[in-house]
């Protein structure tokens, strides 16, 4: 059987079928279909696995509370394979995903694990005999899921809160609310569809699991709220809305209360969640499990936003606090005034631009990060296998460190920093301040930088030091070699050198000078003083 005979058959046997129910189910496997091929299976190994079409109808009728049209006797042939899968390679548990210890640093490891392990069990599944066992196992998987994106989120002080049922909406499509009025609010004045009277909140926090988060300033004064599902007629029976206030604090997002059919696809975007902003607001909690947050033109003393799976973005935001995690998606922040911001993806990328902050503390696991116009006393920067890139950054005291990828650095403007990679080279340029140390073990280092103190060293890798003005330069390799561009106008120059196989040489002042070896070598008036070690490598100074 191939793919139109097979979605040929499905329509007819779903043919009594609610129309929308019936669609969404069609559209669900020719998309299955269409990724199967594209991870080179043929259409007969897909439709072997999907399994017997008279199972699956019977599985999709008790999803879907559709009628039971069938016999006695494939009701006990389903029970049958019931308890078969319940005793069988069909019976999975998930209670080992325990979360008492998620730090920033494990977040991924943890979600990757438990998403193998769920699909690991799903591929051990016979999809001919998908039954109730098969829908409890995937419920098991993503509630495990949800535990952890929760667990992970309070290990952060992520305060999630409760609202009770009379807060839900139910699964409308639609829904508006809001909250921190103490005056009387005409209809015909406000778009919004209710307004609780009750104190103005100062604090937000909002749960939106698979719903995009939209954050934008209030002109109203009123914390806003709305709600939009545009989802198929599957999403729209399994999620709803909910929003409280408790105190000062308003409790907002989306939960899941229905079921769907086992092919699931978290992938469309078509709930979103709005938020209204006023100034007021003291802290802005913000989550999603598969979801983006967006915020632009936005007051708030603290900040945070946590996802698991999803892109999360800041622009012209002003606080005094802010913290941003990301497990899979990509973080850019914008136009930002603050006094203490801190980034962290696991496989995202992290940029910042036009932002001007006391601290700012980047980190990335796989990603690279980038910085454009930034002004800050403290930075910290650290990369695991992604690239580090400054342009335009004004700093006090910094540090940048790279295992694995590397470090391209122009126009940095500090007052001591230390710059550092494994394996990736340090490319460096326009660098200016006091005191300046960097180091590699097999990258290079090519450093264009008017400092008064700098050191450079490698073990293998090659360095190359252009100093515009006098320097107090120390530099150290292995087996790498040493170059020395010394610019500073003929000032002179004292050269304590140490090799063991290599040579020094000196090209200073129309002067020439080489096979030197250890020793002590000066000239004029011995403005820079430069301490250059060699085991192997050859060493270079040069005022050109």
């Amino acid at each position: 059987m191939n793919k139109v005979e097979y979605l040929e058959a499905l329509k007819e046997a779903l043919k009594d079928t609610d129309k929308d129910v019936m669609d969404e189910i069609l559209a669900d496997y020719e998309e299955h279909f269409q990724v199967g091929m594209e991870n080179g299976k043929t259409e007969e190994e897909i439709c072997e696995e999907l399994g017997s079409i008279e199972d699956l109808v019977e599985e999709i009728k008790e999803v879907y509370g559709t009628e039971n049209k069938s016999s006695d006797s494939k009701q006990k042939k389903q029970e049958e394979k019931t308890k078969e899968n319940q005793d069988g390679a069909f019976h999975f548990k998930f209670d080992k995903f325990h979360f008492d210890n998620i730090n920033g640093d494990t977040i991924g490891d943890v979600i990757n694990s438990a998403l193998n392990a769920a699909g690991e069990a799903l591929s051990e599944i016979d999809v001919k005999a998908v039954s109730k066992t098969v829908m409890s196992t995937l419920d098991q998987a993503f509630t495990a899921f949800g535990d952890f994106t929760d667990s992970c989120m309070n290990g952060m002080g992520f305060d999630t809160g409760s609202c009770s049922s009379k807060a839900a909406e139910g699964t409308s499509e639609n829904v508006s609310r809001s909250y921190g009025t103490g005056n009387e609010v005409k209809e015909n004045d406000t778009e919004f569809e209710e307004a609780e009277k009750t104190s103005v909140p100062s604090k937000l926090v909002i749960d939106g699991t698979v719903a995009d988060i939209i954050v934008k300033k209030s002109e109203s004064g009123m914390l806003n709220l709305s709600y939009i599902n545009n989802g198929n007629s599957r999403q729209k029976r399994i999620y709803e809305f909910y929003s409280c206030q408790d105190g000062e604090t308003v409790y907002a997002g989306v939960r899941k209360v229905g079921k769907s059919v086992f092919l699931m696809d978290f992938s469309d975007k078509a709930l979103v969640i709005t938020v209204e902003l006023p100034e007021t607001m003291e802290s802005v909690q913000l989550k999603t499990a598969n979801g983006a947050i967006d915020i632009k033109e936005c007051v708030t003393d603290k900040i945070s936003l946590n996802s698991a799976s999803g892109n999360l973005k800041l622009n012209k935001v002003s606080t005094g606090e802010c913290q941003v995690r990301a497990v899979s998606g990509r973080i850019d922040i914008a136009d930002m005034n603050g006094t203490r911001v801190s980034a962290n993806s696991t496989s995202g990328n992290i940029s910042v631009k036009n932002v001007e902050t006391n601290k700012l503390f980047l980190k990335s696991t796989s990603g690279s990060l980038e910085l454009n116009t930034v002004n800050t006393k403290v930075l910290e920067c650290e990369a695991l296998s992604g690239s580090i890139k400054f342009r335009n950054v004004k700093t006090s005291d910094s540090k940048v460190k790279n295992t694995g990828g590397g470090i391209t650095i122009n126009d940095f403007h500090m007052n001591n920093a230390d710059i550092s990679s494994v394996s990736g080279e340090l490319n460096l340029s326009n660098i200016t301040g006091d005191g300046l140390r960097t180091n590699t073990v097999s990258g290079a280092i090519m450093l264009d930088a008017t400092v008064n103190q700098c050191y450079a060293g490698s073990k293998s890798g090659h360095i190359d030091v252009q100093s515009k003005g006098d320097i107090m330069l120390e530099s150290n390799n292995i087996s790498g070699n040493i170059n020395v561009h010394l610019k500073n106008n003929g000032n002179g120059y004292r050269i304590n050198s140490k090799t063991t196989s290599g040579r020094l040489t000196v090209d200073y002042d129309q002067q020439h000078s080489s096979n030197l070896k250890t020793g002590t070598y000066t000239y004029g008036n011995q403005g820079s003083d430069l301490t250059l070690s060699t085991v192997s490598g050859s060493m270079h100074l040069r005022d050109n």
